[in-house]
């Protein structure tokens, strides 16, 4: 009687033992998406910032551009409304 349960325990322990061993495996195979994840998701964070810098560089453009064009205008204007050849003042 206490041979079969023996056994039986032998048994049990060799399934807890194999379930246990599966699970290891399962855990370091997440493991390993979990750091390939990560990488990724860093490498696109880093593309991410390189992008809106770039973005930023042309917005950054534009807006000195139509400041140019905006002071060009008022100076022009200026210099036509004071310009005694255009009937400005004088």
């Amino acid at each position: 009687m206490y041979k079969v349960n023996i056994h039986e325990l032998d048994i049990l322990n060799q399934t807890i033992r194999d379930e246990h061993t599966a699970l290891q495996m399962a855990f370091t195979a997440l493991e390993d998406k979990l750091v390939l994840a990560q990488k990724e998701n860093t490498s696109l964070l880093d593309k991410l910032i390189s992008y809106k810098a770039k973005v930023s560089l042309v917005h950054k453009f534009i807006m000195e551009k139509k400041l140019i064009k905006t002071s060009f205008l008022r100076i022009v204007f200026i210099d036509l409304r004071t310009s005694p050849w255009l009937g400005g003042a004088q």
